[in-house]
Formats: structure tokens, C-alpha cells, sequence
């Protein structure tokens, strides 16, 4: 996405691209600048409207630190605790913790990310003490032994038979 001119000290950014958006639907989230000038800038969205064409705006938490031009390119990160679903085997996301009690669709709750934490092993067999464990590609809101390409979000603390619960030290930063 192109943005327009933005000065430093700026509260708003403008683009010059066409985007379709709900109304704060990236509040929460963040604006990175992925092409200079202002390359590694990062910017975190209070809010905006809903568009469906160029000239979006959008407020931020803070001002602008460097002046952005029609040159720059900006990315858009959605906030990821917003619309949380239990982890499917195919992942639509990175995983952002495990559910301390259960949460309805419409409700806020807690999401633990680092520490002790139950945690359920999928079917494919027991985990044992300090292997890494990483979100299971077959069986949603579990986990197994940590598989290559698949997000690590942990350690076993005890073992965990297969569909049984266990206690895992969550590392998910």
C-alpha cells in the first residue's frame, strides 16, 4: 500500500492506494513501513473508518518519528488477539496462547501466552518431559510433539498421554 506525504509528528495516515476495510477493523493492530523512506517504522492504529476506496485514514497511537513519501510502502497487521479462533490443523494464523476458561464468539477472556498451562495432546501419541511442543496439524485446540514448520509454542513439563491433558510451559511472545 502507498501512503500519502506524512510529516513527522503526524497523528493520521492517508493512503494513496485503494483499500476496502471495515470500520476498525486494523484498530489494535499496526502499520509497518516496508520501503523507505521511514523503512522499520512501525505504527500502532487507535482506529478508522470503513472504506472501499484511496484515501483511507487512519489514527494512530503515536506520531509519526520519520516523514513517509509517496515512495514508501506500508503493510497493514491486523491485531492478532482480535477474532481469536481455536487453532485449526491448518493453521489460518499464528497461535497468540492457550484459553485459561472457554470463550464464546461474542464474549472477551484471557489468553495465556507464557508460562504453566494445561494443554491437550492431539491423538498421535505421548509427549514426554521438555519435548517441544508445537500446535498439532490434526486435531484443532491441541498439541503435539513439535513438528518442522509448524509454529513451536512450548515445552512439556510432564508427559501427556495422547488426548489426555498435560502441563506445558507456553513460550508464545
Amino acid at each position: 500500500i502507498t501512503p500519502t506525504a506524512t510529516a513527522v509528528g503526524a497523528t493520521s495516515l492517508v493512503t494513496s492506494s485503494t483499500m476496502t476495510v471495515t470500520a476498525n477493523q486494523y484498530a489494535g493492530g499496526f502499520i509497518v513501513v516496508s520501503v523507505t523512506p521511514g523503512v522499520g517504522q512501525v505504527f500502532k492504529i487507535k482506529s478508522h473508518a470503513a472504506y472501499t476506496a484511496a484515501a483511507a485514514t487512519f489514527t494512530l497511537e503515536d506520531p509519526a518519528q520519520v516523514a513517509l513519501t509517496t515512495t514508501s510502502r506500508i503493510d497493514f497487521v491486523a491485531n492478532p488477539y482480535n477474532g481469536v479462533v481455536v487453532t485449526p490443523a491448518t493453521l489460518t494464523g499464528c497461535p497468540v496462547g492457550v484459553a485459561v476458561n472457554a470463550i464464546t464468539a461474542n464474549y472477551y477472556g484471557w489468553i495465556q501466552t507464557w508460562g504453566a498451562a494445561p494443554v491437550i495432546a492431539d491423538a498421535g501419541g505421548a509427549i514426554t518431559v521438555d519435548d517441544a511442543i508445537s500446535t498439532s496439524n490434526a486435531t484443532s485446540g491441541t498439541i503435539e510433539v513439535a513438528v518442522a514448520g509448524q509454529p513451536n509454542v512450548g515445552y512439556a513439563m510432564s508427559g501427556v498421554a495422547s488426548t489426555e491433558v498435560g502441563m506445558a510451559f507456553l513460550r508464545i511472545a
